[in-house]
């Protein structure tokens, strides 16, 4: 499935709208994530933390809120009201951690999923030279994806995170 395509989250056309919309801006920003949804084009990418990509995606979060609660739910079926809960909660829910928990400047384990591998290997989705083209992709923005963490990394971390990292 593509991330181009419409997803059929619900039945109403504003809402389905609205859902492929912010379904589509949520790849782009955490590809990895997309990626392991079997979403196949985002191989190889890795989400970009440093400061002015996050502000962007808390602002496009506020808008997706703003949108969201603005949209009118008076002929919605139940699974639409369903789906806009879904996806304004998870709207409110990024921008909760990207504003305001920041685990991203607070707990270096945050960024553990960037540096996992395991579906160019586990999964058989592809042919295996496709697969090593995107996990070497992969590999070649690790070290941009140290950097940023780095940079975004607090001075001091707090005991239990730095604890658990080095396990």
């Amino acid at each position: 499935m593509s991330a181009s395509v419409s997803v059929p989250i619900a039945n109403h056309p504003a809402l389905a709208d609205y859902a492929a919309r912010y379904l589509a801006a949520f790849y782009r920003f955490d590809p990895v994530s997309a990626a392991t949804l079997g979403l196949h084009e985002y191989d190889g990418q890795l989400p970009d933390y440093a400061a002015k990509p996050v502000l962007a995606r808390i602002a496009a979060l506020d808008a997706f809120i703003a949108e969201g609660d603005a949209l009118s739910h008076n002929d919605w079926t139940p699974q639409d009201m369903r789906d806009w809960t879904l996806l304004t909660n998870a709207a409110r829910s990024g921008r909760r951690m990207l504003a305001e928990q920041r685990e991203h400047c607070r707990n270096p384990l945050f960024y553990d999923p960037q540096f996992d591998v395991t579906n160019y290997l586990k999964r058989d989705y592809a042919p295996l030279s496709q697969r090593v083209d995107a996990l070497i992709r992969h590999l070649d923005a690790i070290p941009d994806a140290i950097a940023t963490a780095d940079a975004n990394l607090a001075a001091v971390i707090a005991a239990p995170f730095l604890e658990t990292a080095a396990e």
